[in-house]
């Protein structure tokens, strides 16, 4: 259950391995609505990582899926001009529940054959909440106020993803770089001490910078990025990872306000990749009429040579 939000759809699916899985849509709404138990159509989720390098501050996803319509325009009212009034999660439910993918449907965006009846597929794509800071100015509050106080990088991405307010369940936070003569205190990162100054989020002609600019600019002088897998937060850099097979990370609850958690030993080394199911996105077989036709011919008498090599 999401504070503010209701499920509107769902449907349920398997994967090449025979894992189940449940993808909900949740509605933002004062009231509860009604429920719809839905088809999946022929793609039935896919979760995007758009190619980046390795100085990116912010590694995103995205997602898409379609559904079937049985009735005309059955999905219109997904449509929308608000980035965030649906929220779009995938279970799995092979044993038990757990998220592997949440964001947002992504809003203005939506496409169905016109011609067609009944029986169709429509498309939709979301996004993991990131792109949505593209368009959220850094501000302190909806009235456009400016932030006053100087603030820890901690307190500043608690601000950035309070703006975003997707559940997700923890952050994890693992880096490198250490302040030369300063023990940072237990339970707590070099995010806790580094300060920044709120007037360098707005512009020369004090216009304020977008919270997606904000994330950007606070992770890259400590080489460090950010990116979400299944329901949580990372915070890391290269050199962190490759420090050591399980690299050491701290755990805060984003649900109750970054609380520290636990400590916990994360392996890096996720596996041989030739193990991992391949499947192409193109898998056609076609028939083709024959070019060269070859004819056979039988005779009953005896032949003594096949081929005259004179």
């Amino acid at each position: 259950m999401i504070l503010g939000y209701h499920r509107r759809f769902y449907y349920y699916f398997k994967d090449i391995e025979n894992r189940s899985y449940r993808v909900d849509i949740y509605q933002r709404s004062a009231l509860p609505v009604e429920e719809e138990e839905v088809r999946a159509g022929d793609v039935a989720f896919k979760v995007i990582y758009p190619a980046t390098n390795k100085f990116s501050p912010v590694r995103a996803s995205g997602c898409e899926f379609s559904l079937l319509s049985e009735k005309n325009m059955q999905f219109l009212e997904l449509y929308t001009a608000d980035m965030t009034k649906f929220i779009i999660i995938l279970n799995e439910i092979t044993q038990g529940t757990a998220v592997r993918w949440l964001g947002y449907l992504n809003s203005e965006m939506y496409e169905e054959p016109f011609s067609e009846l009944n029986n169709y597929f429509v498309r939709f794509k979301g996004n993991d909440g990131f792109s949505v800071l593209s368009r959220i100015n850094h501000v302190g509050s909806e009235d456009g106020s400016r932030y006053q106080r100087i603030d820890s990088i901690w307190g500043t991405l608690f601000d950035i993803f309070f703006k975003i307010k997707l559940p997700y369940y923890r952050l994890f936070v693992g880096l490198s770089t250490t302040i030369p003569g300063f023990s940072i205190p237990e339970f707590e990162t070099i995010l806790h001490h580094i300060y920044t100054n709120p007037d360098n989020w707005y512009n020369e002609d004090g216009d304020p910078e977008t919270s997606l600019t904000v994330l950007e600019e606070l992770l890259k002088p400590l080489g460090a990025f950010i990116f979400i897998y299944n329901s949580d937060v990372y915070i890391t850099d290269i050199n962190h990872l490759m420090s050591s097979p399980e690299p050491l990370f701290l755990a805060y609850n984003m649900q109750e306000e970054f609380t520290f958690l636990y400590e916990i030993l994360l392996e890096v080394n996720l596996g041989d990749l030739s193990e991992i199911g391949f499947m192409s996105d193109v898998q056609n077989f076609s028939v083709l009429p024959g070019i060269n036709k070859q004819v056979v011919v039988y005779s009953s008498y005896r032949q003594t040579a096949i081929i005259d090599y004179s």
